[in-house]
C-alpha cells in the first residue's frame, strides 16, 4: 500500500494543482483501490486502475494532482486513505475524484454520504470512467438513483461474501476445527487432514511452558531467555512480554479453541492439560469470561435519538416488565416504547403512494436499468473482443508449438496468455451477473416499498421493528412526533425532490411524506 507523509503529500497537491491552473485543466485525484494484500502484491488490478485512469484525465482534458492507490475493503467504513484523500480535496480546493466504477469506490453507504454531501455542499464532481458517468449537484435524478441501486447491489455482494464465510466457520466448529486466522505457534493446518498438527516448534513451545509452570519465570524472564537462545517468533521478530502472555493464556494448547464467547473441542492434539491450564491462568490472575447474556433485546435498540439533541436512546426495563427508551444527558428523558410506537404508527399510517405514482416510479426503475446497461455496452464489447484476440493468439502460439518454435518460450506465453485470458473471462461473466444483480435489486426495492406500509400496519411490535430496521437508518424523536430518516436506495423514493417531481407530473402523493426523505 502506499504510505504518505501528509505534509509533503499536501505539499506535492498544491504544486500540482498550480501546474493544472496554469495549462487551464482542472486538477483531479484518482482513487485506485484493491480488497486485500495479496491482490496489491500480484499488482495487475492496481496498475490496469491507473493506466485506464491516466486515459481518462487525458481524454477529458484533466490534471492529475494525486494518485491514491491502496489496498482496503471498501465494505468497511473507516478507510484511513479514503477519507484522507476526501480531507485533502477540502483542503487543497479539488473538486474532481476519479474512480474506475462504483465497486472501487464503495460498498456501504456511510462513504456514500460522505460524498454526496460533498456533491451537495461544495458542488464536487464524482467520475467513473468506466461506467462513462459523472455525478454532481445536477445530475438527472434517475442517475444518483442509479448510484443507489448499484451500491445496494455492491453491499449485497459483500454481505453474501460475509455470509458465506460465516457458514464456513460454523462448518468449522461443528466438526472440531477453530475458524480462520493464523495457527498459534506449535500447529499448521493440515489440509489433508483438516486438522491442526504440531510442528517444527512443538519442543520449544513445551520448553517455554516448563519454564513458566514449573521453573517460576516470569512472562519476561522467558521473553530474555528466548532472545538470549536467538530464537524467534513466527513472523521472525523478538519475542516481547505480550507476545508470551497471550500464548501461555491461550485456550488453544489444552486441545479446545474460543470462537465468538465459547468455548469448543477441538480436533487438534493438546500441548497441557485442563489442570496445567487451570493452575497458569490462576497463577496469572486470569478468569475466562464467557459470552455476555443480555437479558433484553430492545427492539428499537440503536434506532432512536433524540430529536433536540440528538443522542441516542437506550433501553432499559422497568418493573421487569415495561420497557423504556431513555437518554440521560444533556437531562434525564425516558419514553416508554409502547408510546414511541404510537408516534411511529401515526407517521407510517399517512405514508402512501397513489397508483399513479406507483407507475411512475417502475417507469423510473426500467429507465435505471437502461441506463446501467447502456453504460456498460462499451466496455462489456471491448472484453469480447480482447477475449477473441487471446484466443486467436493462443492458436497462432500452439501451431508453434506444433512446428517445434523455441518451445519452452511458447509454453511460458501460452501460460501468460491463459491466465490473463481466465481473468478477462472472469471479468465479462461478472459483467453479466452484476446487469442481473442491479435488475433484481431494483425489483426487490420496489417491492419492498409498495408492501411495506400495509405491512408495517398489521405487524406486532417485534415485526414492525425488524421493518423499520430494514428501511430506516434512524428515527428521531419529540414528545409529539418522530421523523424518519430512510436507508439507501429508499431514502431516494421518499426524498422530497422525487416526490415533488411526481407531483408536478400528476402523480399525487401525501404532504406528509415531503418531511421524511
Amino acid at each position: 500500500m502506499e504510505t504518505f507523509n501528509r505534509t509533503e503529500l499536501r505539499a506535492e497537491i498544491v504544486r500540482q494543482i498550480k501546474t493544472a491552473h496554469e495549462t487551464g485543466k482542472k486538477p483531479v485525484f484518482i482513487y485506485d483501490r484493491v480488497s486485500t494484500k495479496q491482490q496489491e502484491v500480484l499488482g495487475t488490478s492496481l496498475q490496469q486502475q491507473e493506466e485506464k485512469g491516466v486515459k481518462y484525465a487525458a481524454d477529458t482534458d484533466l490534471h492529475i494532482a494525486h494518485f491514491f492507490t491502496t489496498a482496503e475493503s471498501a465494505y468497511k467504513t473507516g478507510r484511513k486513505i479514503f477519507n484522507m484523500m476526501l480531507d485533502l480535496a477540502l483542503e487543497t480546493g479539488v473538486k474532481d475524484i476519479v474512480f474506475m466504477c462504483t465497486d472501487r469506490m464503495s460498498r456501504n453507504f456511510n462513504d456514500w454520504s460522505r460524498l454526496k454531501s460533498l456533491i451537495d455542499e461544495h458542488n464536487f464532481h464524482i467520475h467513473f470512467y468506466q461506467e462513462g458517468s459523472v455525478i454532481h449537484k445536477k445530475s438527472h435524478h434517475s442517475e444518483k438513483f442509479v448510484m443507489n441501486i448499484k451500491l445496494a447491489v455492491a453491499e449485497g455482494h459483500s454481505d453474501k461474501v460475509s455470509h458465506d464465510s460465516k457458514q464456513t466457520a460454523i462448518w468449522k466448529v461443528k466438526h472440531g476445527i477453530a475458524p480462520g486466522g493464523t495457527p498459534p505457534p506449535g500447529y499448521d493446518y493440515d489440509t489433508s487432514q483438516r486438522k491442526y498438527i504440531k510442528n517444527k516448534d512443538a519442543e520449544l513451545i513445551l520448553q517455554i511452558f516448563d519454564l513458566y509452570d514449573n521453573q517460576d519465570y516470569t512472562a519476561l524472564g522467558i521473553c530474555e531467555w528466548l532472545n538470549n537462545q536467538a530464537f524467534k517468533t513466527q513472523r521472525g521478530n523478538a519475542w516481547n512480554r505480550t507476545t508470551i502472555l497471550r500464548l501461555l493464556a491461550n485456550v488453544f494448547y489444552t486441545g479446545r479453541f474460543e470462537y465468538e464467547g465459547n468455548i469448543y473441542h477441538g480436533t487438534h492434539e493438546a500441548y497441557i492439560t485442563d489442570e496445567q491450564y487451570n493452575r497458569r491462568t490462576s497463577r496469572m490472575k486470569l478468569k475466562y469470561k464467557g459470552a455476555k447474556i443480555r437479558n433484553n433485546d430492545f427492539i428499537l435498540k440503536g434506532l432512536l435519538r433524540s430529536g433536540d439533541s440528538g443522542s441516542m436512546f437506550t433501553g432499559e426495563l422497568k418493573k421487569e416488565k415495561y420497557v423504556y427508551y431513555s437518554i440521560r444527558r444533556p437531562q434525564y428523558m425516558a419514553y416508554k416504547e409502547e408510546d414511541v410506537f404510537k408516534l411511529i404508527d401515526d407517521k407510517m399510517r399517512f405514508i402512501r403512494f397513489s397508483g399513479s405514482f406507483e407507475e411512475h416510479l417502475k417507469e423510473l426503475f426500467r429507465e435505471s436499468v437502461d441506463i446501467n446497461e447502456r453504460g456498460q455496452a462499451k466496455e462489456q464489447e471491448g472484453v469480447k473482443k480482447e477475449i477473441v484476440r487471446l484466443e486467436k493468439e493462443q492458436q497462432k502460439l500452439l501451431q508453434l508449438l506444433i512446428d517445434g518454435v523455441d518451445e519452452k518460450a511458447v509454453r511460458m506465453r501460452m501460460d501468460e496468455n491463459k491466465k490473463v485470458l481466465t481473468r478477462i473471462e472472469n471479468q465479462h461473466q461478472q459483467m453479466r451477473i452484476n446487469r442481473t444483480d442491479f435488475t433484481l435489486e431494483v425489483s426487490r426495492v420496489i417491492g419492498q416499498v409498495r408492501n411495506v406500509f400495509e405491512l408495517y400496519s398489521m405487524a406486532d411490535y417485534a415485526e414492525k421493528g425488524r421493518l423499520l430496521r430494514l428501511l430506516a437508518e434512524t428515527v428521531h424523536v419529540w414528545d409529539d412526533q418522530v421523523v424518519i430518516d430512510w436507508k439507501m436506495p429508499y431514502s431516494f423514493i421518499l426524498d422530497e425532490r422525487v416526490l415533488q417531481i411526481a407531483n408536478s407530473q400528476g402523480f399525487p402523493a401525501s404532504s406528509d411524506m415531503l418531511h421524511d426523505g
